[in-house]
């Protein structure tokens, strides 16, 4: 069976909050699996993300939008 990441796991990897890491697996950019109440990350689908390049432009948008919300 493989690896199962918890979210926050998953978000330390990032360095971005786990509401992040929901946001992502919401609008299906990360894909996850349902255990129970929680959602949990495959390694090979976390390396699937990170090599499509998917990250890094989720991550600068992220990073754009808590930039707007500090200057409001």
């Amino acid at each position: 069976m493989e690896e199962l990441l918890v979210i926050k796991e998953v978000a330390e990897y990032f360095k971005v909050t786990p509401d992040t890491i929901r946001k992502w697996i919401k609008k299906g950019k990360l894909r996850a699996i349902k255990v129970g109440k929680n959602w949990r990350v495959t390694v090979k689908d976390l390396e699937r993300f990170v090599e499509s390049g998917s990250s890094r432009m989720d991550i600068a948008e992220n990073q754009e939008n808590t930039k707007k919300k500090i200057t409001k």
